[in-house]
């Protein structure tokens, strides 16, 4: 996947909806049950809140619970949420913008070509950040006032931001990839590969923009996706070990006592 040579390239298609975004109808898009795959990729939501903005009409496409698939208008976009699943059909053309929110940082792809960036929250704005992050799991209209508000801050963001450094870039696209290869092993080798560095500079890449190494990184992301699968689905620990990428149950239930203080029975039945 191409990076942008500025973030110009993508603030440009954002900066349209931005002066429309009162017009726009949010649409609460995500699975809130696992699905069987048929005729589409499922995955999960690769961030505490993902908006989908369809850059041309009829081109964005949405799964909804009864299994049929949903054309966008051009006023319309729509929103999933951590713990929910998204799925498209691979079959039809897309052309649409994708922003990822996560705790620290949100991502933006252009579909249409792969052109991608990242900007990360500074400290000051985490804490702010993360308070309308945690408004989209209330009420629906408290729910979409903070996407709102979310999206704000992405143009505020990418209006002040310079260029993504090298390092940020390097740093994203392993973090992207790992996400969506939750459930394989990874060595730092290999990820060093796909960021085109050195073994030891991986290594500082964490320490610099997660503060901590690739594996603490990589476990919290496969427990966010068992705490999922937890809530949303009756699938057995086994299942949801191999799903989220631990090596069998009797290992994920240690490894979750140990980050939780609980089994993971006691805490899906409290959920």
């Amino acid at each position: 996947m191409d990076h942008p040579g500025h973030v110009a390239q993508w603030i440009t298609i954002i900066a349209r909806w931005r002066l429309r975004w009162r017009h726009v109808d949010l649409i609460d898009a995500g699975l809130s049950t696992y699905p069987r795959q048929a005729g589409g990729v499922i995955s999960p939501v690769s961030g505490q809140v993902v908006v989908m903005l369809p850059l041309r009409p009829g081109l964005c496409y949405r799964r909804a619970e009864d299994a049929a698939w949903y054309r966008l208008r051009p006023d319309e976009a729509f929103v999933m949420r951590l713990g929910t699943w998204q799925a498209r059909n691979e079959t039809r053309p897309y052309d649409q913008l994708k922003i990822a929110m996560h705790d620290d940082h949100f991502g933006v792809v252009q579909n249409t070509n792969g052109v991608k960036g990242a900007h990360l929250m500074t400290v000051p704005d985490q804490q702010r950040w993360r308070m309308l992050l945690a408004c989209c799991a209330g009420e629906a209209c408290e729910q979409h006032a903070a996407v709102a508000l979310l999206l704000a801050e992405c143009f505020r963001a990418l209006q002040t931001t310079p260029r993504p450094t090298k390092s940020e870039r390097k740093f994203q696209l392993v973090c992207e990839h790992l996400r969506n290869h939750l459930d394989h092993e990874h060595s730092r080798r290999q990820l060093a590969a796909i960021a085109q560095c050195h073994p030891s500079h991986l290594t500082r890449l964490f320490t610099t923009y997660a503060g901590c190494n690739y594996a603490a990184w990589l476990e919290t992301e496969r427990f966010h996706l068992a705490c999922a699968l937890m809530r949303e689905t009756d699938f057995d620990l086994e299942r949801i070990a191999r799903t989220s990428g631990f090596a069998s149950a009797n290992y994920f239930i240690r490894r979750f006592r140990s980050a939780f203080g609980s089994t993971p029975g006691t805490w899906r039945r409290q959920r």
